[in-house]
Parts: structure tokens; sequence; C-alpha cells
């Protein structure tokens, strides 16, 4: 006998209302099961694909990117604390550097400790640099080649394009 996917869905969804359960309480408990591995495996390595199934649903899509926007945010404030951690020896009194103190071996050290202990803000501070310098490269500016001692710069960044040159 030859059912289709709506007929199966139709039949897993009346046995879940039979046992009190939604969809969403019925993901929760095999998540949290240690009984289901099997089932909680298959999520588990889907979680991407689910993810972006549920974010191109139109009633879900907000709450989906609230949910990442919340996720990304925390995820980059922890790697700021831990950042700024005496530890790494990155402190210093902003109000009296000087750009001569800016421009030397900090920065160079602020990049390697940034890389280490905060690859995800390395990463979006790059991505968003490189929008920065796709805009310049698209109304034709120049864009400097940087520093060859690090190779994972491209270009020399100008801080100064985030603003604060004015303080």
């Amino acid at each position: 006998m030859d059912t289709s996917l709506a007929d199966r869905l139709d039949n897993v969804l009346a046995c879940m209302e039979e046992n009190f359960l939604t969809p969403a309480d019925f993901i929760n408990h095999i998540l949290g099961s240690t009984e289901h591995e099997s089932a909680r495996n298959s999520l588990t390595t889907k979680a991407v694909r689910i993810c972006a199934a549920l974010y191109r649903e139109e009633h879900a899509h907000s709450h989906v990117t609230q949910w990442a926007i919340t996720i990304v945010r925390d995820m980059l404030r922890t790697e700021v604390t831990d950042l700024s951690l005496e530890k790494h020896g990155l402190r210093f009194k902003a109000t009296s550097a000087t750009v001569e103190q800016l421009e030397s071996a900090f920065m160079h050290q602020l990049a390697e400790k940034m890389q280490e202990v905060a690859p995800n803000l390395w990463h979006l501070f790059f991505a968003l640099l490189d929008s920065t310098l796709q805009q310049r490269r698209a109304m034709g500016g120049n864009v400097k080649v940087g520093n060859e001692d690090m190779d994972i710069y491209v270009e020399e960044r100008d801080l100064g394009e985030f603003g604060g040159d004015d303080i």
C-alpha cells in the first residue's frame, strides 16, 4: 500500500494529538531525551536546514531573525568581555592613547588576540569592513595595499570609516 507523504504526516499528527503532543513539544522532548538518540541525531544534524526552512516560512521569519540576532549579540558580547580581560594585555588608557601607539605594535597585537579569543567578532569586523571596501570599489575609489606581515589583511582599513574621527 503506497501512502502519500501528506497521508503519513496526517497519521503522525493524529497520533501526536491523541498523545497530547504539539509538534514543538515533540521536538523538544526528542532533543532532551537520552533514549531516542537516533531521532535526536536526525534533528541535530539537520539543524541548519530546519532553521533555514523556518526562516523562509512567512509566519516564522521575524521570530527566527530575532532569535538569530539575539544569539549572535550574546556570543559577540561574551567574546568582547573575554577579549577585555586583563590577561590578554589589551587594556590601555584610551583617553591618553596617541595615534602612534595605536598604529604601532598594539594594532598587530589586537588583531592577533582578536583572531584567537574572539574569532566571531573578528569575522564580523571583516565582513563589515569588506562591505565598505566593496562600496568604495564600486564607486571607483582607490584601495591601499596594507601590512604584508599579516596575511589575513587584504587591504589597510581606516577605522575612521566607523565614525569617531571627531572624538
